[in-house]
């Protein structure tokens, strides 16, 4: 029995009273995020149930092989996985959570603070033009990482953010000193060639 309302000559009854606290709990919260994403939740089941995985590696390893950026994922936290399990959304039983295996790897991590000496730098000190993509001739640079160790090569992409246009570069390294070497080459040509970049 569920209460939803005001009862008046029904006599207290600790079990109904509970029904009727946690349905209208219920009512009260937004739907959880793996109820949205049952193609996300499914894998996460099976990486708990098959392969062992903690939800830290899981996350870990879906933020360093952009599963957050695919058709029916999105971002996620360990404590919504932790949830998710309490609550039944995803179907994990207890002795799959006693073989969780920890992968430091791909063991999600908090984010830490930026550092004093790099804040003048942040990306959240952006022009607002620049931040809403209102100018052109606004760059960001990434690089894409393959699957190995090591010091192998990588690309480097530089996207002007208002039109999306993209350039991607082979590198021979993924170290610091092989995208500032790069970089250069480009800023160079660009500005012999077309007088591009010449704020740089």
């Amino acid at each position: 029995m569920i209460r939803t309302g005001h009862i008046k000559n029904i006599p207290y009854n600790a079990s109904d009273a509970q029904n009727d606290y946690n349905f209208k709990r219920g009512l009260s919260k937004g739907e959880y995020k793996l109820c949205k994403y049952p193609k996300m939740a499914k894998y996460i089941e099976d990486k708990i149930n098959n392969e062992g995985w903690a939800p830290d590696v899981i996350v870990g390893y879906m933020k360093t092989h952009n599963y957050f950026e695919r058709d029916g994922f999105c971002k996620i936290s360990v404590p919504t996985i932790y949830n998710a399990i309490r609550f039944k959304i995803i179907n994990v039983n207890i002795e799959s959570m006693r073989r969780m295996k920890y992968d430091s790897k791909y063991e999600y991590h908090e984010l830490k603070p930026v550092p004093k000496s790099k804040i003048p730098y942040s990306i959240e000190n952006r022009p607002e033009e620049v931040d809403k993509r209102l100018t052109f001739g606004n760059f960001e640079l990434d690089t894409v990482i393959g699957t190995k160790n090591g010091k192998n090569e990588c690309l480097m992409t530089l996207t002007e953010r208002k039109t999306k246009f993209e350039f991607i570069f082979k590198l021979q390294y993924k170290t610091a000193d092989e995208v500032v070497k790069k970089f250069n080459q480009i800023k160079s040509f660009m500005k012999s060639n077309y007088g591009f970049m010449s704020s740089f």
